[in-house]
């Protein structure tokens, strides 16, 4: 297994752009430093490092994704060429692989192309905290080159609901990481706050439509889904998917009849 760097020679947030930037990159090291064979190896040290430098990249990431957002709304257009990755749910392993086949020089910085994430960061996976944090990095690097969507789990009615998904949840996984349970809350609301400010869809050179949820549902009359996806707020509305009654046994899994866009 691979040494773990020392959060001790990292850097401090600071407000200026590129001291931002010097501190996402650490985390990144570090993060990858910290991996290994599926598993992380934090000292105490590295969590109270790791999740007050969160928090405040978090602050700072919002920033520049609500400028982006007030200009075009909650829908995004973009140019190609474009790799889109699906729900990672807190799937560090999976995300690392992707990036590795993708990420020029390993470097988001160097990748000609954009990565459009389709959302659903959390929950789930035991990994919740770093791929929120790997992501949020990887925006702060490279805003033009990673689109952050929202998914459904990206909202803390869902990611809070320790009932429901046990260890796998990201609000018991922010209070196990962090040194206090009040500062994983602290993670926590930092996190659900950056995820409330990323749009929920994009449109790529005016040909491919990408959300979480799919594309909302048209009932006739003059079509203005673009238009409430554009608007403020976070849309719910029924979808494409069909009505499961009417499909042919097994030929589809798990469809339900009013999946929503988020």
């Amino acid at each position: 297994s691979r040494a773990v760097a020392s959060p001790r020679s990292m850097p401090s947030l600071q407000s200026r752009d590129h001291e931002q930037a010097a501190t996402a990159d650490s985390i990144i090291k570090y993060l990858n430093s910290a991996y290994s064979d599926g598993e992380f190896t934090h000292s105490p040290s590295a969590r109270t490092w790791l999740t007050e430098n969160m928090i405040a990249l978090s602050t700072h990431t919002i920033s520049f994704i609500r400028n982006s957002v007030s200009k075009t709304g909650t829908i995004q257009r973009i140019t190609g060429p474009v790799y889109f990755i699906g729900d990672l749910h807190g799937n560090y392993t999976d995300l690392n692989f992707f990036l590795s086949k993708l990420l020029v020089f390993g470097d988001v910085r160097y990748t000609p192309f954009k990565i459009v994430f389709l959302g659903d960061y959390v929950d789930r996976g035991r990994h919740s905290v770093e791929v929120s944090a790997l992501v949020a990095c990887m925006k702060c690097l490279s805003p033009d080159t990673v689109h952050l969507l929202r998914g459904n789990h990206d909202d803390p009615t869902i990611n809070t609901a320790v009932g429901d998904y046990h260890a796998g949840s990201f609000m018991y996984q922010c209070r196990a990481f962090a040194p206090s349970v009040q500062q994983g809350d602290v993670l926590l609301a930092a996190c659900n706050k950056l995820f409330k400010a990323l749009p929920c869809a994009s449109i790529v050179d005016n040909k491919v439509f990408a959300s979480h949820g799919g594309i909302p549902r048209y009932y006739g009359g003059v079509d203005d889904r673009i238009s409430v996806l554009s608007g403020s707020g976070f849309p719910e509305f029924p979808t494409v998917y069909p009505n499961p009654k009417k499909l042919v046994p097994n030929e589809c899994m798990s469809l339900v009849d009013k999946q929503v866009l988020y």
